[in-house]
């Protein structure tokens, strides 16, 4: 068991947009298997199971992937400590779900105690705190709290801009994020230049097939759209479905 639990955590790949089906065909041989290694309780079965959930999450299988979370926090809480980045991270991710699955309350108690504890733990300036800062924005936004989300996603953006660079992918996520709520709110000349920015920067880091630029290309043709911008919209939007089908036949 052992051999076969070191081989899962060696060979399962981290979801990345070329390992997908991957890791689709890996789900269908290793989804019983797990059941059978609950038991076993060690930080290399929460590793698992905290790398097969995130696959899950970024694959759309958010109720599929509730109980394995909560399998990996149960997990490394015990094994771990309740302060553990580990513990956080998987907490962070299951409240992640739950605000998915439209169960906001629930994701927002679990997003501030997490967001609390990398405070105290891993200080104010940490990449965790600020990721954990930037995913309470959103949860606060999809409970109706503007305020509280802009102020909060606000000060994400300038931390990670300090911090991490103006080029680093959680700036770019919370640079997209900001840029939804001003959008949201009607400021759709400054919602437009902020997810320009993001994905000029996204296009040239990360790639033009990457699902996170294409999610900053969808974006801003909705922004154009609302701006009146038809021919730019238009021109955006059929990229977009062109790099899907391109990367649907890979």
């Amino acid at each position: 068991m052992k051999s076969t639990i070191s081989l899962f955590v060696s060979e399962f790949p981290y979801i990345q947009e070329d390992k997908r089906e991957l890791c689709r065909r890996y789900q269908a041989q290793i989804d019983g298997l797990l059941q059978s290694l609950f038991e076993l309780g060690t930080e290399n079965v929460a590793k698992i199971f905290a790398r097969f959930t995130w696959f899950l999450y970024a694959d759309g299988k958010t109720s599929a992937c509730e109980s394995f979370e909560r399998i990996a926090v149960d997990i490394q809480t015990k094994s771990l400590g309740a302060e553990h980045l580990d513990t956080l991270r998987s907490m962070d991710n299951l409240a992640s779900t739950y605000r998915g699955q439209g169960r906001v309350g629930e994701a927002v108690a679990l997003e501030e105690e997490v967001l609390e504890k990398c405070r105290q733990i891993l200080g104010a300036e940490h990449p965790d705190t600020l990721r954990s800062m930037g995913n309470l924005a959103s949860t606060y936004w999809a409970q109706g709290r503007a305020g509280e989300a802009v102020a909060l996603q606000k000060e994400a953006l300038e931390k990670c801009r300090q911090i991490l660079g103006a080029e680093h992918p959680d700036t770019l996520t919370s640079m997209n994020n900001f840029a939804l709520m001003y959008w949201a709110q009607g400021r759709t000349r400054e919602a437009a230049a902020l997810q320009e920015e993001a994905l000029e920067k996204r296009r040239r880091i990360l790639r033009a097939e990457h699902l996170h630029t294409l999610t900053s290309m969808n974006n801003l043709a909705s922004m154009y759209s609302a701006q009146g911008r038809m021919r730019e919209a238009a021109a955006l939007q059929e990229e977009v479905l062109w790099r899907r089908k391109k990367l649907e036949r890979v």
